[in-house]
This record gives structure tokens, sequence and C-alpha cells, in this order.
């Protein structure tokens, strides 16, 4: 993997935005779990409970929207699928995602950069 710096072009800066919600909304989903399990059968479940139903339906709406991206952008080589798959998909740490793909986190930062830009410019394939 070339470890030279490589900027995010501002369409893939616009598709980490995108996808920022990714990271976020899961963590969400695991604090609203833990929330849940603390006031279960009293009152305040009930908001918490729907708050998550609802956080839920948007992150698989918008997983399904990245998984499509990712298949649809056949330059990425499978090590940038992957670091995009367990960043967007899993939700996983930068520190876990250097420990899966076998590199130094400098390495996966500059391999994600490039899968961003490379994303950001792949058209969508039409489903017919």
């Amino acid at each position: 993997m070339n470890a030279s710096y490589q900027p995010l072009t501002a369409a893939g800066a616009a598709l980490k935005e995108n996808w920022k919600p990714c990271v976020e909304w899961s963590r969400r989903l695991q604090d609203l779990r833990d929330e849940i399990k603390d006031v279960e059968g009293r009152p305040e479940e009930m908001p918490l409970r729907n708050e998550q139903r609802e956080l839920g339906k948007a992150l698989e709406s918008l997983r399904a929207e990245v998984r499509e991206r990712i298949a649809a952008t056949p330059t990425l080589n499978s090590n940038e699928r992957r670091i995009l798959r367990l960043r967007y998909l899993c939700a996983d740490p930068w520190e876990a995602i250097a420990l899966q793909v076998g590199r130094e986190t400098s390495a996966v930062y500059t391999a994600y950069r490039k899968a961003l830009n490379k994303a950001a410019t792949s058209p969508l394939q039409q489903a017919s």
C-alpha cells in the first residue's frame, strides 16, 4: 500500500460528511441500548425505544446506500473496500481497522482517503 499522503478531494470530503452519520448513529444506538437497560420498566423507556427504532431505520437506509456505492466503485481494491466497510458498515474505530488490515494507522488513513476519492467519483450503477 502506498503510504504517501493523498488529500481528500472536494467530492471525497462531501462523501465523508454524507457517510459520517453511519459511525455517529452506531455509537448513539449503543448508548441507547445501555440507557434502555438502565430505565427498563420506567416511563422514560418508551421515548428511548422510539428513538432507537427511528435511528435504526435511518442507519440501515444509510448503510444500504454506502454498501451500494462501495459495490458500484470498480476502481477500489480489496483493501480499500475493506477499510470503507469496516469504518462505515461496522463503525469500527481506526485503531481496530488498522489491526484488522495489518497496517499502520497512517497507512489506513491514506488508503481511506484514496478510497473515498474513488467512491465519490464513481457513478452509481442504475438498477434495471
